[in-house]
């Protein structure tokens, strides 16, 4: 059994972070890869309490922007 690591925000005021602000640290200073960033992206819509109609759709749309993100020609993902 393993753990569904999700990234929040928490408080934004008290805290003055966003959520992105979020992923970029966890790209720029503990080397996830995009790949990690959408698998946590993943499990958070996943436990979300929407809809099946409503994850179906977001999924997607994750999906094919992991896909728009691949390696470019020197073997850098785009973030």
């Amino acid at each position: 059994m393993g753990l569904r690591l999700t990234v929040n925000s928490d408080d934004p005021a008290l805290f003055n972070t966003t959520l992105v602000e979020e992923f970029q640290k966890l790209a720029t200073e503990f080397g996830y890869a995009i790949s990690d960033l959408a698998r946590f992206t993943r499990n958070a819509m996943e436990s979300s309490g929407a809809p099946k109609e409503i994850k179906a759709a977001m999924l997607n749309e994750l999906d094919a922007w992991v896909k728009s993100q691949a390696p470019d020609a020197a073997g850098a993902a785009k973030l």
